[in-house]
């Protein structure tokens, strides 16, 4: 159950709302655990994320941010034996309500670049906040 809840905020590392769905207390209480691991993991901050988060623009590159991004996919199972980001699995996890949103913003997102899993997790998020930066979102 718990990492259904996690990944229905996957796509947001500052968790409030996404569109008009408002994530509960205890949605928000079930993810923390992950995301207070990845922060201590990724030696990453709150601050750190709420930035990311709120800078309109593709962000700032960072390596702890990138640490952190690439740790909640590795808690969520989402990465391979080869260290790629397991997108269908992803996909098909998301609760029917975010499902077509998130699809939208995926849309172009669908092979990742990058050398390391923390680069192809990186380049997913940015890919994602720039193609549909309203309904944006980080755990």
């Amino acid at each position: 159950m718990v990492k259904f809840l996690v990944v229905t905020v996957l796509l947001s590392f500052s968790v409030t709302s996404f569109a008009a769905v408002t994530l509960s207390p205890e949605f928000l209480k079930a993810v923390r655990p992950i995301r207070d691991t990845c922060l201590k993991k990724s030696g990453s901050s709150d601050g750190l994320l709420k930035k990311s988060k709120f800078n309109k623009g593709p962000g700032a590159e960072d390596a702890k941010l990138k640490s952190y991004m690439g740790c909640v996919f590795l808690e969520l199972n989402l990465v391979d034996a080869n260290g790629d980001v397991m997108l269908e699995q992803l996909f098909q996890m998301l609760p029917a309500e975010l499902k077509d949103v998130i699809m939208g913003m995926a849309k172009d997102c669908m092979v990742l670049q990058g050398a390391t899993l923390n680069d192809k997790v990186w380049w997913l998020h940015q890919c994602w906040k720039k193609a549909d930066p309203a309904n944006y979102f980080m755990l």
